[in-house]
């Protein structure tokens, strides 16, 4: 797919990047602002995402039953956002899937996930007519306490180019 659109200046870019290696595959997404005349909205809404992040982090281990952590992080997440003056009834999509063989891989969400299971852990805000789109997107494996954060190494603070 080509996207020929200019990047916009003063404005949020959102890569998603999709990756194999040795047959299996990575989901990473990262939202930079591009410009220098970024707004306390566009700081809060991205602080917003990475604080859904940690609290979805904080969520998984073995045993966690992959639908009930969605509607959990969904709720918390529409919470959050309200309190930022983002009405949204619906959230746009899951926070998190199966990540292996391809890049969104079979798995069962209503069963106990197990150790070594690997997902991605990905909150965002899409607001069209505020022309914002932010995604925060990391890849982890359950571990027997917790998750270990494969994609640790690429910064997700906000960063400016």
């Amino acid at each position: 797919m080509k996207n020929l659109q200019p990047v916009a200046n003063n404005a949020f870019l959102l890569v998603d990047v999709g990756a194999r290696v040795n047959g299996y595959s990575a989901d990473i997404s990262r939202t930079w602002f591009i410009g220098e005349k970024i707004t306390d909205r566009h700081r809060e809404l991205y602080e917003a995402v990475l604080k859904i992040q940690k609290y979805a982090f904080g969520l998984l281990k073995p045993g966690v039953i992959l639908k009930d952590y969605q509607i959990d992080v969904e709720k918390y997440a529409l919470k959050l956002f309200k309190k930022l003056n983002v009405e949204i009834d619906k959230y746009p999509h899951g926070f998190s899937h199966f990540l292996g063989l391809d890049t969104h891989d079979a798995g069962d969400y209503s069963s106990p996930i197990v150790e070594n299971t690997v997902l991605t852990v990905e909150p965002g805000i899409y607001l069209p007519k505020e022309g914002i789109g932010i995604r925060v997107e990391d890849d982890v494996r359950i571990t027997s306490t917790g998750i270990e954060v494969m994609s640790k190494q690429i910064p997700s603070d906000l960063l400016y180019l």
